[in-house]
């Protein structure tokens, strides 16, 4: 490869990138919408911090009780170019990583064209731009991970062309291995699954359609050889990641597969065909949907598939790789791939959708033969460009049409419109020119036409539905008050958010105005109001950003473990499903709880939850006076209240049901009374189940009042949303006589029966019972951190120590110095045995697995990079002996 003259073409697409995304990088916005905000932002800053410090980011208290960060590909923590974001904080970061990956993508789409196909620049640099710059990667920078792995696809594919088309396999089959170790990695899974099929068919086509007079039996199994040593060689150097994850993958939800129905989850329906392959000004339609060239790269695929199909072997092979990606997105809606997603490897995801990847490469590849054939004098025939030409006006109209049909259709966006439907009619006619057209450089006047088309499009791609850094940055209120109240507290005790962010920022309209100045749109100004609302809430992985743990958080992937799942079903409403990718907080907030379904005090006390968060949309108010009704489940449990001391002498009680007393007045919500002595109160809390909510008022100044909550609650803020504190909980204890059950499936099932029924605790995998009594135990954490817990206990009797904090391989445990098994308690924490009398016990995050897996997979790379140089130095070597 001649480097200098790689460089122009490099260049070029980097200027692209900076002009295409110089909004994201240079106003001073950020992406806050998606999986980029709810997901990304977090653990990229998390990830990063431990960069700055040094150490490697293994595990955090802040999500799901305990979770591993190393084990979960998605952070890309052995990824290298995320190495180089350390400096930065996430939105900085994630912006800087996706205009490398852009770039990468596209130099990586013209150097496949030009080693399978054509040595041509200018075609080469429409396929990578159609590649880069097009809908199905824009519309994935909101998960930067697989845009990641997406900008390795077309060096795979070129990579492996190069490798099954000369006689040098290794030295041209190791670049292949370390290109895909690197796309392993960046850490989205599926994405290497879907280019290794990709590969796969790949090589399938290319030794079916080869031209040599070589057996089909001898090409076929050299094919395949030469496509499995790579991917062999990529797993070995990805074992520092690979392992970690394989260990949490037997622990998470999709370690069997998931079921037909969630496996073809987001399949590409056919009715968003128009809007998925064509550019819209009209909305944004689900991203995973779109898979758009613009009007004028689909039209320049079309020509060269007109031009080349029939002769061209190459030609021959996109498409079938194209319609094959197409085939596969349709998932659910193409009886033939139902078979498909039982399989081991398709079972394992969602989307099939995102098999766009492999249709989108094909047609950029397309696109430069179009290029390429447009620019060629002897192509130049009527007939063909007139069916082209038909072809698409006939594509466009039918998409027109059935999106004029059935708006509903595109999932709520707004149905198509003159700016889409004006936008397709020029670009047509601007190609039916250029297909007619004689001009010499009409080759070059279609690649300059394209590009301000797909800039065009990108106007409307999720990169530049931007927000003030504000909304990530700017810690609300509920945040202030909570670290407050953390204070130095060892452990800091946990929080649980419960809404459906129905709520109003309480400075919306103060919001509003920053926003118009920055003229952002409606659609804009709703996606930074909502970043607010879940900043506000800290939903989902926000207690990341800022230290507060959290009951919850957002997995997906394969977090969080089903241990985690299953625990799930003793804090949520029977019947519901368990919190398979976290998001409790989403799960609670349900219409028939009045907006938030509070799991039992018993459990809130088991988990140490000492923080609640709801919206107060559901509170009532009647003549001026708050009616906090988020709790009312709690009156039927609670003490006598006196407030014979307080200033406010009446307590007005909100109920559903009469009682015998006359002064009940109905309301529309229900029946209002009013108590003038705590006897009369204490009456209505022997019925308590009927209560909704109790206010205290001054019966001098009915303005003047107080909401009352039941104790153990106490509310300490109460704005757009409302924040409760609540006693210390177990964090640590002895566990009297805990009952003793197998650690397998149907043990898991038995304790969580038994939880349910009001057991205690359930310690599984203990190989004895200690059921002693262990009055005046006492308990003590003197040191917590993210992977480190002291603890000094004083036992009356043997007795087993319950720490509930997430159980996990690689916690690693010592009683008064000697080594101890840990074992898991209610199904999700960790307990281990504990001598009577005083004792030291230390928790410590050693997972020797993975530094195990660190030491070899170094190893390999560092066999790998010396075996490479030295390939690499045999080749220059060979050619300045030829030379000479």
């Amino acid at each position: 490869m001649n480097f200098r003259k790689c460089l122009p073409p490099l260049c070029l697409f980097a200027f692209l990138a900076l002009v295409f995304f110089f909004p994201l990088l240079f106003s001073g916005l950020i992406l806050a919408r998606g999986d980029t905000y709810n997901y990304f932002y977090p653990y990229w800053d998390i990830r990063n911090a431990a960069f700055r410090a040094g150490e490697l980011p293994l595990w955090t208290p802040d999500l799901f009780m305990g979770a591993p960060l190393l084990a979960n590909p998605q952070l890309g923590v052995y990824y290298p170019p995320n190495w180089l974001t350390a400096p930065f904080r996430a939105p900085a970061a994630i912006a800087l990583s996706i205009v490398f990956h852009v770039v990468l993508a596209a130099a990586g789409a013209a150097w496949l064209y030009r080693e399978s196909i054509g040595k041509g620049w200018l075609p080469a640099i429409a396929a990578g731009l159609v590649f880069a710059f097009s809908g199905h990667i824009g519309a994935h920078v909101e998960q930067i991970n697989q845009l990641q792995g997406l900008a390795w696809m077309p060096l795979l594919f070129a990579l492996y062309h190069r490798v099954s088309s000369r006689g040098a396999p290794l030295r041209d089959g190791l670049p292949l291995a370390i290109a895909w170790a690197m796309q392993i990695l960046s850490g989205h899974t599926q994405t290497v699954f879907i280019s290794g099929v990709g590969l796969l068919l790949f090589g399938l086509a290319r030794a079916c359609l080869a031209p040599d007079e070589t057996s089909l039996s001898r090409r076929l199994p050299r094919s395949m050889l030469l496509l499995a040593l790579p991917f062999g060689a990529a797993l070995l150097l990805s074992l520092p990641q690979l392992l970690p994850s394989l260990e949490l993958l037997q622990l998470s939800n999709r370690s069997d597969g998931f079921d037909l129905r969630s496996a073809t989850s987001f399949s590409l329906p056919p009715s968003m065909l128009g809007r998925g392959l064509l550019p819209s000004f009209d909305g944004q339609p689900y991203s995973e949907y779109l898979a758009w060239l613009g009007v004028l790269g689909l039209g320049l695929a079309l020509w060269g598939i007109a031009c080349r199909a029939r002769a061209d072997r190459q030609c021959q092979i996109w498409l079938l790789l194209a319609l094959a990606g197409l085939a596969l997105a349709f998932g659910r809606f193409n009886p033939l791939y139902l078979p498909l997603a039982e399989l081991p490897g398709f079972n394992l995801f969602r989307v099939p959708a995102r098999f766009l990847a492999l249709y989108s490469l094909a047609m950029a590849l397309l696109a430069g033969m179009g290029v390429d054939a447009l620019a060629s004098a002897r192509e130049r025939s009527a007939g063909r460009a007139a069916a082209v030409a038909g072809a698409l006006a006939a594509m466009l109209l039918a998409a027109a049409f059935v999106l004029r049909a059935d708006p509903g259709l595109i999932f709520g966006h707004a149905p198509l419109g003159a700016a889409s439907l004006g936008h397709w009619l020029i670009a047509w006619l601007l190609l039916l020119f250029l297909l007619h057209s004689r001009h010499r450089h009409r080759g070059l006047a279609a690649v300059l036409l394209l590009t301000l088309e797909l800039f065009l499009a990108a106007r409307n791609l999720p990169y530049n539905d931007l927000a003030p850094a504000d909304v990530y940055f700017a810690p609300r209120d509920a945040i202030h008050r909570l670290r407050a109240d953390q204070g130095d507290e060892l452990p800091p005790g946990r929080l649980l958010a419960i809404s459906q962010l129905f709520f109003d920022p309480a400075d919306i309209d103060a919001l509003r105005q920053q926003y118009a100045k920055r003229d952002m749109d409606a659609a804009a100004q709703f996606q930074a109001l909502v970043a607010v609302k879940k900043l506000t809430t800290l939903m989902p992985n926000q207690s990341l950003v800022w230290g507060l743990p959290t009951l919850d958080g957002f997995g997906g992937g394969i977090t969080p473990t089903r241990h985690y799942a299953r625990f799930s079903a003793l804090l949520l409403p029977d019947g519901a499903e368990p919190a398979v990718d976290g998001r409790l907080g989403e799960r609670l907030a349900l219409s028939e709880c009045w907006g938030a379904c509070i799991p039992n005090l018993r459990w809130l006390r088991a988990t140490d939850a000492r923080a609640l968060i709801t919206d107060r949309v559901h509170d009532f108010w009647h003549d001026e006076i708050e009616y906090d009704t988020t709790l009312w489940r709690f009156w039927r449990e609670a003490p006598a209240l006196d407030f014979a001391d307080s200033p406010l002498d009446e307590v007005r009680v909100l109920h559903t049901a009469p009682f015998s007393d006359d002064r009940a007045v109905a309301l529309d919500y229900g029946l209002l009374l009013t108590v003038t002595d705590p006897a009369g109160l204490k009456a209505l809390l022997d019925e308590g189940e009927r209560i909704l909510a109790v206010s205290l008022v001054d019966s001098r100044d009915p303005s003047t009042f107080q909401p009352l909550q039941p104790p153990p609650f106490q509310r300490v803020l109460a704005s757009d949303i409302e924040v409760y504190r609540l006693p210390a909980g177990e964090r640590a204890f002895l566990a009297p006589q805990p009952v003793i059950l197998p650690a397998d499936a149907a043990g898991d099932q038995a304790a969580l029966e038994l939880l349910q029924a009001g057991e205690a605790v359930v310690i599984q995998g203990a190989a004895e019972t200690r059921d002693l009594e262990l009055a005046g135990g006492a308990v003590e954490i003197t040191r917590y951190s993210a992977t480190a817990v002291d603890l000094r206990v004083n036992a009356p009797a043997p007795a087993y120590l319950v720490l509930a904090d997430a159980h996990y391989p690689g916690w690693k445990a010592s009683v008064d110095g000697a080594p101890t098994p840990i074992y898991r308690a209610n199904l999700l924490f960790r307990a281990l045995p504990v001598p009577a009398g005083e004792s030291s016990v230390r928790f410590r995050f050693e997972p020797a697995l993975w530094r195990d897996a660190l030491l070899a997979g170094g190893l390999c790379w560092l066999i790998a990079l010396a075996l490479l140089v030295h390939l690499w130095r045999a080749k220059g070597t060979s050619q300045i002996r030829e030379t000479e």
